[in-house]
């Protein structure tokens, strides 16, 4: 069992713990005979279990968040993980109107593979309480072979309008993204390319990402960490270049 809260700092520091606010408990864990069941607000929606990306630099460079642009949206106060001989199940809902499912299969030591889907509502009039119901489903795999690890992600956003739904009618786009990444170490460093792809964007200025990173181990929980990078900025509607380089700890 254990607890965790998250504590944020802009103008003034502050803490929640009160309904709605970012603190979270838990009880069992996914290998154990009941599995891990989880309550809070700042819960991690089950169909990311299909995969996730990672980003280079420090503390990223948002070339992932170009590829996982779609799942995940639901809201989850409740959750539940369980594993059983490689396969990971996970289930996560909000008690009112989402839910999300996903889960993971270890082919091998080398290969896993996941799959997810999420469902919520998302107003589109809330003058007359109309809404979309956004459903979303997720492919993802990770693999080993020797100093080289890859990923891949792909996620398509579909729109359902429930019967007797009332007007105006605000349709929400059917979308889907990808991204992949390629990773090859030797001794203690790595080094990691990185791409993805989404549907928003213009022609002129597509949402698309790329970026190179590395990451050095100098022991004792302390790494080198840098990246370099090119994403689309929807608001600028033009292509920004990034990079960061720093020092991580872990303990």
């Amino acid at each position: 069992f254990g607890a965790s809260f998250t504590l944020e700092a802009d103008e003034s520091v502050s803490v929640d713990d009160g309904l709605g606010n970012p603190v979270v408990v838990y009880i069992g864990s996914a290998d154990g005979p009941i599995g891990k069941i989880s309550g809070g607000s700042d819960l991690v929606a089950a169909d990311k279990k299909s995969g996730a990306l990672d980003d280079p630099g420090l503390d990223g460079l948002g070339v992932d968040n170009i590829g996982e642009a779609y799942y995940g949206g639901s809201k989850k106060v409740l959750a539940y993980e369980k594993s059983i001989q490689g396969v990971t199940v996970g289930l996560s809902v909000d008690l009112e109107d989402a839910w999300a499912i996903g889960g993971t299969y270890a082919i091998s030591d080398q290969l896993t593979i996941g799959a997810g889907y999420d469902q919520y509502e998302d107003a589109r009039d809330p003058a007359t309480e109309g809404y979309n119901q956004i459903n979303t489903l997720s492919f993802g795999a990770v693999g080993t072979m020797g100093q080289f690890d890859a990923g891949f992600l792909y996620s398509s956003r579909s729109t359902t309008v429930p019967a007797r739904q009332p007007t105006p009618f605000r349709p929400v786009a059917d979308q889907s993204g990808y991204g992949v990444q390629l990773g090859y170490t030797i001794g203690v460093t790595k080094f990691s390319a990185h791409y993805a792809k989404n549907d928003q964007g213009t022609a002129v200025s597509p949402n698309t990402g790329w970026g190179i990173g590395m990451s050095q181990d100098l022991g004792g929980g302390l790494s080198l960490k840098a990246g370099f990078g090119i994403v689309n900025d929807l608001d600028e509607n033009a292509k920004v270049s990034k990079a960061n380089v720093g020092f991580n700890m872990a303990f």
